[in-house]
């Protein structure tokens, strides 16, 4: 027959038992699952970055020609659509005086009619040199610098779904602020083609920084510690370990490798679990 003190034993050695079956399966659920990693070869090629800018095309010539007396139109030498050059003579008045143009170009509008009376200040017409277009894009103040006259660019012409060529001919010198932000304007010139027309949206690029045959990674592949420093993960004694970096440039996807890794290098880019349970890490 037992005792008091022998089943009293009994179920403090039951109880231990119990306890670390629990802690057994409990760490076998909770144990850290085994780092899984994507490799990725550092390569050697030519990077560029750009700026972007929008605009609408617009005639870099245009005229409104306005009457500068109170007079009659007695005559009206041209017609709507019609090519006229600097020196033609657009509108006579009864006084006998002849009104020019001052522009090359197309006569786009014409607002009065044989013996109109018009005031001092009346538009009269409107010439636009169709063959002369340009687009006025803003330019932030922080990159203004970098905007130079001559400069090429990529014109993406949004409803023609091309690309045409362009140059930098007009920097502003004075910044116009809005709301506290400021930016200068910069006119882009357009090479002529009889596709474009004014008033059509367009994106710019224009190259902004430019790195040939460098070394480069993708930005998944790029890592921060909490301190924002740049690192990558590669193998060293068939171990994965972190490597500083030193990074220049990069395009949104690609970022170029100044120090740290050469081309040819294999890194290691965690899964989304892994790169937690190491900023767990990291930040405790």
């Amino acid at each position: 027959m037992q005792t008091k003190k022998s089943k009293k034993k009994k179920y403090i050695i039951i109880g231990i038992v119990v306890v670390l079956a629990i802690a057994a399966v409990v760490g076998f659920i909770l144990r850290p699952k085994a780092a899984s990693y994507t490799e990725e070869t550092a390569k050697s090629q030519d990077l560029t970055t750009y700026f972007s800018f929008t605009g609408n095309i617009e005639a870099k010539d245009t005229q409104k020609v306005i009457s500068t007396t109170n007079t009659k139109i007695s005559k009206v030498y041209v017609d709507e659509g019609e090519n006229v050059e600097e020196g033609d003579s657009l509108f006579k008045t009864i006084q006998g005086q002849i009104i020019k143009a001052e522009i090359d170009g197309e006569v786009a509008e014409i607002y009065v009619d044989e013996d109109s009376t018009v005031a001092a200040g009346t538009v009269l017409a409107r010439i636009t040199n169709y063959n002369s277009l340009q687009v006025t894009i803003k330019v932030d103040e922080f990159d203004v610098g970098s905007v130079t006259i001559g400069k090429e660019v990529s014109i993406y012409v949004n409803s023609l779904d091309k690309e045409f060529k362009g140059n930098v001919s007009k920097v502003s010198k004075e910044a116009a602020t809005v709301s506290g932000v400021s930016y200068f304007t910069a006119v882009v010139d357009i090479q002529k083609n009889g596709e474009l027309l004014v008033g059509m949206s367009t994106e710019i690029k224009m190259v902004s920084q430019k790195a040939i045959n460098a070394t480069t990674i993708s930005m998944k592949a790029l890592q921060f510690d909490n301190e924002n420093t740049p690192f990558v993960y590669i193998k060293s004694n068939n171990k994965i370990v972190t490597q500083e970096v030193s990074v220049g440039i990069n395009d949104g996807t690609t970022v170029q490798i100044l120090d740290g890794i050469n081309s040819g290098d294999v890194v290691y880019i965690p899964s989304t679990s892994t790169s937690s349970l190491i900023f767990n890490r990291l930040t405790k």
